[in-house]
């Protein structure tokens, strides 16, 4: 099989196979890259929604304070 190849075909052939080879690589860490950029915008929006629910969780503390407040001076305005 290898007989009927010239030095020429072979090396073609070999730098075909290095070629392919390379632009795969090529591709992969492009698609790494991509997908490490998509990553950290994740990230960020995960640590920005995470930031709006203790902020939410805050003003709801707030809020349960203020409305049991509100209960309390009812409660006494009626007794008197």
């Amino acid at each position: 099989m290898f007989e009927d190849l010239s030095t020429y075909q072979i090396l073609m052939v070999a730098g075909s196979l290095i070629g392919i080879y390379i632009k795969l690589k090529i591709d992969q860490n492009n698609i790494d890259a991509k997908h490490t950029a998509q990553i950290g915008e994740l990230r960020l929006r995960l640590k920005a929604h995470e930031d709006q629910t203790d902020d939410i969780k805050r003003k709801l503390e707030t809020l349960i304070k203020a409305v049991e407040e509100i209960k309390l001076l009812l409660a006494s305005n009626q007794i008197k």
